[in-house]
């Protein structure tokens, strides 16, 4: 089966070139093994996590002028080391970048990702760790509901059960935040 097609905000269509010396390339790349990705999807992301206090939108502006899922492109590199079976590298992406998004109260941008992130391609590890970040932010993301229908859907395609895998992620609620009530 072909890889489906990148929403058109995920498409990476230019370059940066870095000129380095032989000792920094073998420095970076080096860096990047241990963190199980190539060179450029973990130089991509410290380069746009640096940036991101430096280019990140003033509160003064609307909601809806910082809501660009484009500006993510971390979520690429996720869904890239997800399907080079780097998954904890990709889950650890997933939770760095969308719990700096919910804990900053950016719901608006979280739930645009909720909106574009394919369900037919990556594993289900990676589904349903965006599930269990975005779980406490559920009445935030009111696209959520649709996206774990649309995980649902991937365990059912995949034969496998959707209420033993997605049971407790589908909604937040007072056990979550409290544990379990006893007499």
């Amino acid at each position: 089966m072909a890889r489906p097609p990148k929403h058109p905000s995920l498409r990476m269509d230019r370059d940066l070139r870095i000129p380095v010396t032989l000792d920094q390339k073998r420095q970076i790349s080096t860096a990047a093994s241990r963190s199980q990705l190539d060179v450029a999807a973990w130089a991509r992301s410290i380069l746009l996590r640096s940036a991101g206090g430096a280019t990140r939108p003033s509160r003064k502006k609307p909601k809806a002028a910082r809501a660009n899922p484009a500006s993510h492109e971390w979520l690429l590199d996720a869904l890239e080391a997800d399907e080079a079976d780097h998954k904890a590298a990709a889950i650890d992406l997933l939770y760095d970048n969308f719990d700096r998004l919910l804990a900053d109260g950016h719901f608006d941008e979280a739930d645009a990702l909720l909106k574009i992130i394919p369900t037919d391609g990556p594993s289900l590890a990676f589904l349903m760790a965006v599930l269990s970040i975005t779980l406490p932010a559920t009445r935030h993301l009111p696209s959520r509901p649709a996206f774990f229908e649309r995980v649902s859907q991937a365990c059912i395609d995949q034969g496998r059960n959707p209420q033993s895998l997605l049971g407790g992620l589908r909604q937040w609620s007072d056990v979550h935040a409290t544990g379990p009530r006893t007499k």
